[in-house]
C-alpha cells in the first residue's frame, strides 16, 4: 500500500464494490489497519529465544549484556515498524502525500535507510548470538 498505484488495483481487485466510508473498499481498510493480523501465518522468530540459553554459556555480567542488548534492539525495531512502516500508510490513506511529490520520495527515504538500520542491528545481534564476535 505503499504507492498510490497499487490501490487502484487492490481495492479493484479485493472490494471495488464494497464501499463503506468515504468511497474506500473494506480491502483499503484492512490493507492500512489490519493487515498486522496476516502475519500470523507465517512463522515467527522470537528475539527472546536468543535469551533462552545466555545463562548456561554465559557469565551473569555477559547474560545482563545480552539481555539489555536484546531488549534495546527489540524496543528500537518495534519502533521502527510501526512508525516507518505504519505511519506511512495512515498518511497515504488520509491523502497526506502527494503521489510522486517531494513528501513521498522523502518518505521511500527514511523507509529504505530504516530498513537498513534495523538489518545491520540485528545482523550484528546474531553474529553476538552465534559466538563470532565478542
Amino acid at each position: 500500500y505503499l504507492h498510490q498505484g497499487y490501490r487502484v488495483s487492490i481495492v479493484r481487485r479485493f472490494g471495488g464494490p464494497l464501499s463503506v466510508l468515504c468511497g474506500r473498499s473494506v480491502a483499503e481498510y484492512f490493507f492500512v489497519f489490519f493487515i498486522f493480523y496476516v502475519r500470523t501465518l507465517w512463522p515467527v522468530s522470537r528475539m527472546r529465544a536468543s535469551l533462552a540459553n545466555s545463562a548456561k554459556n554465559k557469565s551473569d555480567k555477559n547474560a545482563m549484556m545480552m539481555t539489555v542488548s536484546t531488549y534495546a534492539v527489540k524496543v528500537f525495531y518495534l519502533f521502527a515498524k510501526h512508525f516507518v512502516g505504519f505511519f506511512v500508510n495512515y498518511l497515504i490513506f488520509l491523502g497526506r502525500v502527494e503521489h510522486r511529490g517531494r513528501d513521498q520520495m522523502l518518505l521511500y527515504g527514511i523507509q529504505l535507510l530504516s530498513g537498513y538500520a534495523a538489518t545491520v542491528s540485528i545482523f550484528i545481534h546474531t553474529l553476538k548470538f552465534k559466538g563470532y564476535i565478542g
